[in-house]
């Protein structure tokens, strides 16, 4: 059985809080963070948590454009939080929803692989990037730019890259192919970011959003449910430095 959350009614939701804390007590051991912490290696996260989300389907839903079931969604991130999990839920999840307001068809085509691939996906900016732009060519644009301090970028198998345009915002499809990402810098969560150079990469109209309007629109609403899912994460990390603060104060160990 599955922890799909599309088959979920509301009386379940206890029950689906006790299966995900059950499978990151599995599969998100403090280890896993301390590993990534030292060893040089090591990417943004923990390949056997990620794979064992996928299996779970926590992937968003192929229709992302449609308002998320939030007590779910509430559940499962502060559940991350509690946990100190490091996975790229919230970049796929984001990007995702991008790509699929934005209208891209090779949304479809990813969602349709990511299970079997255990695939995700990384956000290049939640506002447009300064440094990265885009320019209008016969049949397409051109990427210019770095972009800095993007997670999970030597993890991804496509980026959704937020830059300006002549003629204000624009959302773009890059496979991981495409671009190479610099040397990692370790965070304190002990995840790591990248640079991605973009050096006149050229993208056929197929994988870009310019419409000004649509994409202002779409980064607002993204943006909104990125403050609402980080602050069910924060919440979870609260509690469970209470909970660890009301257990010191009992035992004095």
């Amino acid at each position: 059985m599955t922890l799909g959350v599309a088959s979920f009614e509301a009386q379940d939701l206890a029950q689906f809080g006790l299966a995900i804390d059950k499978l990151l007590q599995r599969h998100a051991a403090i280890q896993q963070l301390r590993d990534l912490r030292d060893q040089a290696d090591a990417g943004s996260f923990a390949p056997a948590l990620w794979r064992a989300i996928c299996e779970q389907q926590l992937l968003p839903d192929a229709d992302a454009t449609q308002p998320l079931p939030l007590s779910i969604w509430a559940e499962c991130f502060a559940s991350l939080g509690r946990h100190l999990a490091q996975t790229p839920l919230l970049d796929t999840l984001l990007a995702a929803r991008l790509a699929a307001l934005a209208g891209w068809a090779a949304i479809d085509e990813w969602h349709r692989a990511a299970p079997a691939d255990n695939r995700c996906l990384a956000l290049v900016g939640l506002e447009p990037q300064q440094e990265v732009r885009a320019e209008a060519v016969d049949g397409g644009w051109l990427l210019q730019g770095t972009a800095r301090g993007v997670r999970n970028a030597a993890d991804a198998s496509h980026f959704v890259v937020c830059a300006r345009t002549d003629g204000g915002d624009g959302l773009f499809w890059v496979s991981a192919d495409a671009v190479s990402p610099g040397a990692p810098r370790r965070l304190l969560d002990s995840g790591a970011s990248y640079d991605l150079t973009f050096q006149s990469l050229r993208l056929d109209t197929a994988h870009c959003c310019a419409e000004s309007a649509l994409c202002e629109a779409a980064l607002a609403q993204t943006q909104h449910l990125a403050s609402v899912l980080l602050a069910f994460q924060l919440q979870g990390v609260a509690d469970a430095a209470l909970q660890r603060g009301l257990e010191w104060l009992a035992t004095r160990e």
